[in-house]
């Protein structure tokens, strides 16, 4: 049986290191009506366009496999989005966030069941 695959566009929101900011791509399968992120692979915006990335669409719940590596630039395994549709990647602790890409600020919460469109970078 063929795996349900997309790959779903993620920034590196960690201030305290260069590549803040810097985008990453993370391969999502559905597993039991869950979409879960099993791996995760640095990527340039122009080839993340090439590939169709920016126009992935998917509704559910998210988690991620126990090995996972999370973003290649920070280590950071869980993603927050913000309301301009930018996901950026979480350490999990960090409840007041800035988006990097429209700079919006925000205190985190929780939620269920999100809606994820590429592109926002």
């Amino acid at each position: 049986m063929k795996k349900e695959a997309n790959v779903i566009i993620i920034h590196c929101n960690e201030k305290k290191i260069r590549d803040h900011g810097k985008i990453f791509g993370a391969r999502v399968e559905k597993q039991n009506g869950d979409w879960v992120r099993t791996w995760a692979f640095p990527i340039q915006e122009s080839t993340a366009k090439k590939e169709g990335y920016d126009k992935t669409k998917l509704t559910g719940t998210f988690s991620c496999t126990n090995d996972y590596p999370g973003c290649p630039y920070c280590g950071g395994k869980q993603f927050w989005i913000c309301s301009c549709g930018a996901l950026h990647c979480w350490d999990g602790k960090t409840w007041f966030v800035t988006c990097s890409v429209c700079g919006n600020a925000a205190k985190l919460e929780n939620c269920n069941t999100v809606d994820i469109l590429g592109g926002g970078y």
